[in-house]
C-alpha cells in the first residue's frame, strides 16, 4: 500500500500525467454532455472543451516540454492538408461579410486542430489504447441510458424534456446516432480482429446497435450501411488467407453461408420496416434538406474560390433560400431557419 502511494507521489510530480488526466477529462466530459458538431449553438459541452481545455492542454504542454526542448514536429503528412485548410479559412476571413464571426470561428477550428495534434504528438499508443476503452465505455453506458429513454423510462425527463425531445446524457438522439458509428466501428473491429474480452465487446456492440437501430436519422443509417461495406472489403483484404481456408472446408463453408442468410432473413424486415417509418417521417426534413443543398449550391456558385467566410453560412443562407422560394417551381417548400446545410462538405465549400 506505501508502495503504491509513493508511486502515485512521483507521478503527480510529473507534468505528464497531469496533462494525461486532463485530457482523459476532456474526453469524458464532451461524451457525456449534450453531443452536437461544436459550430453549433446548442453544443455548449463542445464549446467549452475547445474554448477552455484545449488553450489548457496547449499551454501546458508548451510550458512542460519546452523546458527540457522535448517539442519535436513529427514528419506526418496529414499536417499538409491540416496546415492547408487552416491558411484557407483564415484567408476567407478576409472575405467574410462579419470578420468577427468569421475570426471567432476561425480561432475555435484553430484551436480544435492544435490541440489534437498536441494529443496525438505527446501521448504513447497505451495512452491512445486508454482513450479509446474510456470512449468504448462511455458510449456503452449512454447507450443503456438511451434504450431506458426510448421506453419511457428516463428517470431524469424532468431535467431532459426539450419540446417533447429528450436530451439527457445521450443528448438528443437525432444527433446521437451520427456519433454512434464510432464506438460501433471499433468495437466490430475488436470483434473481428482482436483477440481478448470478445464476449464483452459483442455484448456492448448489441447494446450500442440497439440505441441505435432506436434512432431516427436516416443518413446516420446511411453512413452505418457505406461503413460496413467498406470494413468488410478491409476484412477480406487482411483476412484473404482466413476466408480462403474456409472456402476450402465445406462444413465450415456452408455453416458460415447458413448464418449469413439466417441472419439476413431475420433482420430484413424489422430493418426494412425501420428503414421505409424513418423515411415516412423524415419526407419533410429529408425534402427541406434538399433546399437547404440547393441554396449551398448557389453560395458556392457565386463564390467559387474564396467562400463567404468560415462561419457565415447563417447570414447568407436566408437570401439564397429566398431566391429559391420566390420560383413558383419550389412551392413545395417551406421557409427553413438554419445554421449550417447540414452537409459538412457542402458548409466548406460554402464559406471556405
Amino acid at each position: 500500500m506505501n508502495q503504491i502511494t509513493m508511486e502515485y507521489k512521483v507521478a503527480w510530480k510529473k507534468p505528464l500525467f497531469l496533462i494525461n488526466l486532463l485530457i482523459l477529462f476532456v474526453f469524458i466530459i464532451s461524451l457525456i454532455a449534450f453531443y452536437q458538431p461544436f459550430f453549433d449553438p446548442f453544443g455548449p459541452a463542445q464549446l467549452m472543451v475547445i474554448r477552455i481545455f484545449i488553450p489548457l492542454i496547449v499551454l501546458l504542454c508548451l510550458i512542460t516540454n519546452v523546458k527540457n526542448r522535448q517539442i519535436a514536429l513529427k514528419t506526418n503528412p496529414l499536417l499538409i492538408p491540416f496546415a492547408i485548410y487552416i491558411l484557407i479559412s483564415l484567408i476567407s476571413v478576409l472575405f467574410a461579410f462579419n470578420k468577427e464571426i468569421s475570426f471567432k470561428y476561425f480561432i475555435e477550428l484553430l484551436l480544435l486542430i492544435l490541440g489534437s495534434y498536441f494529443i496525438y504528438s505527446l501521448t504513447d499508443k497505451k495512452f491512445i489504447e486508454k482513450l479509446i476503452v474510456v470512449i468504448l465505455i462511455v458510449h456503452t453506458l449512454i447507450s443503456c441510458y438511451g434504450i431506458f429513454q426510448h421506453f419511457d423510462m428516463d428517470f431524469f425527463k424532468w431535467n431532459t424534456n426539450f419540446s417533447g425531445r429528450p436530451m439527457g446524457t445521450i443528448g438528443n438522439p437525432d444527433f446521437f446516432a451520427g456519433q454512434l458509428l464510432f464506438p460501433l466501428f471499433l468495437l466490430l473491429s475488436f470483434i473481428f480482429f482482436g483477440r481478448k474480452n470478445r464476449i464483452l465487446i459483442v455484448a456492448a456492440f448489441l447494446t450500442s446497435f440497439l440505441a441505435f437501430f432506436y434512432t431516427k436519422v436516416a443518413g446516420a443509417a446511411i453512413g452505418f450501411f457505406c461503413g460496413i461495406a467498406v470494413f468488410f472489403v478491409i476484412f477480406i483484404f487482411l483476412k484473404f488467407d482466413f476466408i480462403k481456408k474456409i472456402f476450402k472446408n465445406k462444413i465450415v463453408f456452408f455453416i458460415v453461408i447458413f448464418s449469413i442468410i439466417f441472419v439476413s432473413v431475420l433482420f430484413f424486415k424489422p430493418c426494412y420496416n425501420k428503414i421505409n417509418n424513418v423515411f415516412i417521417e423524415k419526407q419533410r426534413s429529408i425534402a427541406h434538406r434538399f433546399l437547404m443543398w440547393k441554396a449551398s449550391l448557389l453560395i458556392v456558385r457565386e463564390s467559387p474560390v474564396f467562400g463567404k467566410g468560415i462561419g457565415n453560412y447563417r447570414i447568407y443562407y436566408p437570401y439564397y433560400q429566398a431566391k429559391l422560394l420566390n420560383n413558383p417551381e419550389n412551392k413545395k417548400y417551406d421557409y427553413v431557419v438554419t445554421w449550417m446545410p447540414h452537409q459538412n462538405y457542402l458548409l466548406i465549400a460554402s464559406e471556405t
